[in-house]
């Protein structure tokens, strides 16, 4: 039996704009699990501020909060001070392993051998896309450091076993030193009663039928690959004039210069500008209940860590149609319909199967889901903390 150890999670990004992102998402279900499995060892957690939500669900008085005072400088650079001030904040705590689950492990942290640390890798999308996302210099700065780190890390975590391959290949990290623990959904993602579906789609499709995506069309993300997703989806209605579809953008919207509008030129060249909804914001629930009315999920990425949408589809026995690529056939078992990325015809064949079979897409999703579970992924994680 291995004594108790002092272990230091970071649960900062719960405070910032990471806590609508996948980022917030796994660090909020991982910890929940790892805190509700683990009564042995004592934790400390790194916060902005003690009404950070998180804290109310701990109710634990074995486990320690360290709060940091918030940057007084743009978001966009809170990184740089992390290398002095995180620093700091690890050394005063003094856990015999610090915790990072969003690849923020300060370069001086990383270099001190008597501490051991356990840092969360999700993807390596600034490098393995760098031609595509062409970033600003202080990002690209930001990326090369925070990696250089990390791969220096005790023990490297990622979500997928096609990121640990990227991770050994564009890291040149020893795979030996990573670890696949897969994430999962949480109890938002189940299908509700029908009067909240139909509410949904009354207010967000005006009780039409439709199929949807799910992103952040505010900014810059080529790899989601959306104007193949619109083109696709005007030959499909081509294809089946009786077919009389909506397509919903579920997520942040808007502005010009971005996913949002190079969406709706596209849409208005095509001919299918009606037909395209944007949603806006939606919460978990509403999301839930989308998902539970849409005739299919379309995921036309062109590269994913995991793809967390396509469980969060399945689990309320939404169909999915997703590009057969990177870690996508990998989460998505024999439960889904995988296209040929950037091949219309191949995406038109898949959406027309799913919709014509929703019944055994919707139980073939229910059995795939069943292979993911958080209470599992914490299992395994207190299991790598040990371990070091």
């Amino acid at each position: 039996m291995h004594s108790p150890r002092k272990i230091c999670i970071d649960l900062r990004p719960l405070e910032t704009g990471n806590k609508f992102r996948g980022y917030g998402y796994y660090i909020k279900n991982l910890v929940s699990n790892i805190v509700e499995c683990d009564k042995k060892n004592r934790y400390t957690f790194i916060v902005y501020s003690k009404k950070n939500f998180f804290l109310d669900e701990l109710n634990d008085s074995n486990h320690g909060v360290f709060v940091m005072d918030t940057p007084k400088i743009r978001p966009r650079f809170w990184w740089i001070v992390d290398q002095f001030l995180l620093s700091r904040a690890i050394k005063h705590i003094a856990p015999n392993v610090y915790v990072s689950l969003d690849t923020n492990l300060p370069f001086l942290v990383a270099l001190n051998r008597r501490l051991k640390t356990v840092v969360t890798i999700h993807d390596i999308i600034p490098i393995a896309l760098k031609d595509e996302y062409c970033l600003p210099l202080d990002r690209a700065l930001e990326c090369r450091i925070k990696f250089s780190a990390a791969r220096r890390a005790t023990k490297i975590v990622t979500i997928s076993e096609f990121s640990k391959r990227d991770i050994v290949e564009n890291l040149n990290v020893d795979e030996k030193r990573i670890s696949c623990i897969y994430e999962s959904t949480d109890n938002t993602f189940k299908k509700p009663n029908q009067k909240v579906i139909d509410h949904a789609v009354e207010k967000f499709a005006f009780k039409k039928k439709y199929i949807m995506t799910v992103g952040d069309y505010y900014g810059i993300d080529p790899r989601k690959n959306y104007l193949f997703l619109i083109e696709a989806f005007a030959r499909f209605i081509q294809f089946d004039k009786n077919n009389d579809l909506l397509l919903l953008f579920v997520g942040k919207s808007g502005g010009v210069e971005n996913e949002y509008s190079k969406i709706i030129s596209r849409a208005r060249q095509l001919g299918v500008k009606d037909k395209i909804v944007f949603t806006g914001f939606v919460s978990d629930e509403q999301l839930a209940a989308l998902y539970s009315g849409a005739r299919a999920f379309a995921y036309p990425t062109k590269y994913e860590g995991f793809g967390l949408p396509i469980l969060q589809a399945m689990s309320c026995g939404c169909p999915v149609v997703a590009a057969n690529n990177t870690s996508i056939p990998e989460v998505a078992g024999a439960a889904a319909e995988l296209f040929e990325t950037e091949n219309t015809k191949s995406f038109i064949e898949s959406l027309d199967r799913v919709m014509k079979n929703r019944a055994k897409y919707e139980a073939l999703g229910y059995e795939n889901i069943k292979r993911f579970s958080w209470r599992k992924a914490a299992q395994e994680f207190i299991k790598l903390i040990e371990s070091v």
